[in-house]
């Protein structure tokens, strides 16, 4: 059986912290039966997290009058902010009541009783998946909610069990990726119930956090039909956003207390030892995964930006390994400074190339107005708008960027971009490029 907890107290976490189920203090309440519960409270219950070693997951329940896909900017804030309740169940029960599929579905209107007994229908509610994957700080969630905007478009902005994954399959066995796969599409089933209630119809857009990156494969695997996009923005720019709106977070703070500016320590210890460092080696390893290459060890640790600047690089490296065997990985590939300049176009030509209706006047009057405000307004991670970079600062970048064979520039433009104008020549595909 399913337990039902209350909400004694939330614990107090740093900045940017992926969800665990430490996050909440709770008070054990009862038994339940799954399919049951997720029957009458359909709407209400969104997935928060994966505790593997116990091989349950968590769930958050709220008020059906909280719209978790707008109280905040991401859904990990608003479930922590509003959730009510708790659930715990296991893997088993989770999928039993998915597989059953009456008590997600039924309630809707949407599925005849027959259909929700066949697997292949709550397949298909997965094709009208989008994927949005990024390097982090470059405008991902100003384009989610621009896409969010448009008709037949909703947003869910990074349901963090997808930011677990990276971390839950290192040092992990087959048989373990394959437990994940299948509870992030129960989980995942769990989430499209929760968004259908209020949003019946139309592509829904799963924003997620950097670190899914490394997991792009996994989440192709689980999701076939779906369709996926990389955002990125001009690497100086990037490591800047990074280092402002963490400056608060403990390890930023005491890199900045051995990183004067009289004596920069950390420039010169190499980031190949935080390798080294048990708590500290799953974390920059899916975070900065060219920091377990040999040539990228050396790069400075900085006040941060050396791990910044390897985690902007491995996205983009990400991104040529994945479609130097899967050109067609990406349904459309973006640069922030092309939406900064041109959102409208920018976000006509990417609707045109998945199909979707065109903007509308309404679309560009709620457009405009998400482009008059702060994205992540309401978030601990809203931008800070200032430039703390210094010349040590730069010029640790540049050098690390260097090292890598294909890029080797902080402004290099991703082949295949989508560029702010219709009639505009895109640069050569990734299957014209050089990159092997």
């Amino acid at each position: 059986m399913a337990e039902e907890f209350a909400i004694k107290s939330r614990r107090k976490l740093a900045i940017a912290s992926i969800v665990a189920p430490s996050d909440f203090k709770l008070r054990a309440l009862r038994a339940v039966g799954l399919t049951e519960y997720i029957d009458q409270h359909v709407g209400r219950l969104t997935p928060y997290c994966i505790d593997l070693p116990r091989r349950e997951v968590l769930l958050v329940e709220t008020s059906r009058e909280v719209d978790l896909l707008t109280c905040k900017p991401f859904l990990y804030e608003g479930q922590r902010l509003h959730g009510n309740k708790i659930i715990r169940a296991s893997f088993d029960e989770l999928h039993q009541a998915v597989s059953q599929g009456r008590a997600l579905f039924l309630n809707q209107g949407q599925l005849s009783q027959q259909q929700v007994d066949d697997k292949q229908q709550i397949d298909g509610q997965f094709d009208a998946l989008l994927f949005l994957f990024s390097t982090g700080r470059c405008g991902s969630t100003l384009l989610g909610q621009l896409l969010g905007d448009c008709a037949g478009v909703v947003t869910v902005s990074e349901p963090d069990y997808f930011t677990q994954l990276p971390f839950l399959v290192q040092r992990q066995s087959t048989e373990v990726i394959e437990a994940l796969q299948s509870v992030t599409y129960d989980l995942s089933v769990l989430l499209l119930a929760y968004v259908r209630v209020r949003y019946p119809t139309g592509k829904v857009v799963l924003k997620l956090r950097s670190q899914c990156n490394e997991s792009a494969e996994m989440i192709q695997a689980i999701f076939p039909n779906a369709r996926k996009l990389f955002l990125y923005r001009n690497g100086m720019e990037t490591v800047n956003s990074f280092c402002s709106v963490l400056r608060s977070h403990p390890l930023i703070q005491l890199s900045q207390i051995l990183n004067s500016k009289y004596f920069p320590l950390l420039n010169h210890i190499p980031i190949g030892l935080l390798n080294l460092i048990p708590f500290l080696r799953s974390v920059i390893k899916v975070m900065a995964p060219l920091s377990t290459q040999l040539r990228f060890m050396k790069v400075g640790i900085g006040t941060g930006t050396g791990v910044f600047t390897l985690a902007w690089l491995s996205g983009l490296d990400k991104v040529f390994k994945i479609t130097a065997h899967s050109p067609s990985f990406f349904d459309a590939i973006l640069r922030y400074e092309e939406l900064q300049k041109n959102p409208i176009e920018v976000v006509s030509i990417l609707l045109m190339r998945l199909n979707l209706p065109s903007i509308n006047q309404n679309s560009k009057e709620k457009m405009a107005m998400t482009l008059l405000k702060d994205s992540q307004q309401g978030s601990d991670l809203a931008s800070l708008d200032e430039y703390v970079l210094t010349g040590l600062d730069e010029r640790l970048i540049t050098r690390a960027v260097h090292l890598h064979e294909v890029v080797e520039d902080v402004d290099y433009r991703l082949p295949g971009l989508i560029t702010g104008s219709v009639n505009a020549k895109t640069t050569p595909s990734l299957e014209e490029s050089n990159y092997e």
